[in-house]
């Protein structure tokens, strides 16, 4: 596993914009009650395109955000297609994890890109830094957090 850090300093913002792409931010039970299918549809996408013990489910989504954790539901033509959940962890940084965009949607090709980025971006209005684990085999992953200007800051 590989620790990255991205700060606001270092942050490389994609800034082309793509009609039909939407997010919506969850940091309270009403807004999760006004985009529950959008989460369960999302799980059930996950489920079927990786087996992983670690899957969270609906149960856990409502425990993370009364937890206060927030997570962003992406959206491409009204359909979701992603979530990417965060955690503070003090008043300066947070965590992020669980990032996941559906194959079973087809949507532009640079849509990851404009959803991180965006997300990062209103991320950084609350805090200054980032912080996330990758495995080391997740090579997408990893490449995706290089190109917004993250650091590896594991320890050898």
């Amino acid at each position: 596993m590989k620790t990255f850090k991205l700060t606001k300093e270092t942050f490389i913002e994609y800034t082309t914009e793509h009609e039909d792409l939407s997010y919506v931010l969850v940091e309270d039970l009403d807004t999760l009650e006004k985009n529950i299918n959008s989460m369960k549809t999302l799980i059930d996408y996950f489920n079927i395109e990786y087996k992983w013990d670690g899957m969270f489910n609906i149960t856990d989504v409502y425990t993370r955000i009364n937890d206060g954790h927030y997570v962003f539901i992406f959206y491409y033509k009204e359909q979701p297609v992603g979530y990417r959940w965060f955690k503070k962890i003090n008043n300066d940084s947070c965590f992020t994890y669980n990032l996941y965009i559906t194959n079973v949607i087809e949507r532009p090709n640079e849509s990851s890109n404009w959803f991180y980025s965006n997300t990062t971006k209103i991320i950084f209005k609350k805090f200054r830094e980032i912080r996330m684990e990758i495995f080391e085999w997740n090579i997408a992953a990893i490449k995706l957090v290089y190109s917004f200007g993250a650091k590896c800051i594991t320890l050898l």
